[in-house]
């Protein structure tokens, strides 16, 4: 059984609308879940970090999407072959495009390769001290 879907209002200035519908036309999702998707990465990551995030997914039952523990979390993860598997945790790899997206851009006349190389990047950790 599907859960009720509650809806949202984004309001943004129309060239930035323009631009969010072309893209979720290229990636052929709705706006709806694309926005939907983003958000989700972000609330879950910051919940891997934040005591006030943290107790809400708690609270609602809801495990950390594991996409947000890999370098190729974010855009990639709307043409991903793993998607749904790699939120669950259960695909350990990393970004492969979907066979629709890969026929997409050979259909525009592109070949897509898709490599891997190892970074050291530094990141911000930010930690919330209780004050006593």
């Amino acid at each position: 059984m599907l859960a009720s879907l509650a809806q949202s209002v984004v309001k943004m200035v129309p060239e930035c609308r323009d631009i969010l519908k072309s893209v979720c036309q290229i990636n052929g999702v709705t706006v709806s879940d694309y926005l939907y998707d983003c958000a989700r990465l972000q609330i879950h990551k910051q919940a891997t970090c934040c005591p006030l995030v943290s107790p809400l997914l708690k609270a609602y039952g809801k495990k950390i999407d594991q996409r947000i523990y890999k370098s190729c979390s974010g855009f990639h993860c709307q043409i991903c072959d793993h998607k749904e598997a790699c939120a669950l945790g259960e695909y350990e790899g990393l970004f492969e495009m979907d066979a629709k997206s890969l026929l997409a851009c050979k259909q525009k006349g592109y070949r897509v390769e898709t490599t891997y190389e190892e970074q050291t990047i530094m990141v911000q950790k930010t930690v919330l001290i209780p004050i006593e």
